[in-house]
């Protein structure tokens, strides 16, 4: 059931995992349940494949609240960013495809890398990837997917955001909803000390 490229396309990752114990003689008895969890990092190994189980208390690690950083932490287009993504969203196709499924040429490209390539045909419908480089006729993505990209595969990719003040303020002249906190002191504030001279 679960194939190489599902592996590698994430379609396991978070999966929920329950682990019980049954009389395998008597079904209609139940089940004792020994241990629950989800799947965390997944990866191919020879004709197998190796999963990292995390438990419930893998939760507790997660960032609760906002951390303040220099940087923004909204996601470009969503509520508390503000900008309609629609209008910084492109559909095109793929000329040519390459041999290392992460590179190829295309009809039309994002506003600007960092974004998001969403398939809308081919083999790798459904699925989406980063987009590191967008110039030249030519989109780079991430990570290889996990099919071929082949001539005639069509997406949407929309532009990214680095989350800087300058990007918002230059690229997307949203500064208003900027949610950084670009001038906070640094490690070098910190750090220093009082200057006896």
């Amino acid at each position: 059931v679960i194939t190489e490229a599902d592996i590698l396309a994430g379609i396991w990752d978070g999966a929920d995992i329950v682990v019980s114990v049954v009389n395998w003689a008597d079904l209609t008895q139940g089940e004792m349940i020994v241990q629950t969890g989800t799947i965390g990092n997944v990866q191919a190994a020879g004709n197998g494949y190796i999963a990292e189980m995390r438990s419930l208390s893998q939760a507790l690690q997660n960032t609760v609240g906002r951390v303040i950083t220099r940087r923004c932490d909204a996601d470009l287009g969503d509520s508390r960013c503000g900008i309609t993504l629609a209008s910084y969203t492109v559909t095109g196709s793929v000329s040519a495809g390459s041999s290392d499924w992460r590179t190829f040429t295309a009809s039309d490209l994002p506003a600007s890398p960092g974004g998001l390539l969403t398939w809308t045909s081919g083999l790798n419908n459904g699925l989406s990837m980063g987009i590191r480089t967008a110039s030249a006729g030519s989109i780079g993505l991430d990570l290889p997917m996990a099919y071929a990209v082949m001539a005639g595969d069509t997406y949407t990719a929309s532009a990214g955001c680095d989350k800087n003040a300058s990007t918002c303020s230059g690229t997307y002249s949203n500064i208003i909803n900027f949610r950084g906190a670009p001038f906070i002191p640094g490690p070098d504030a910190v750090m220093a000390y009082p200057n006896a001279s």
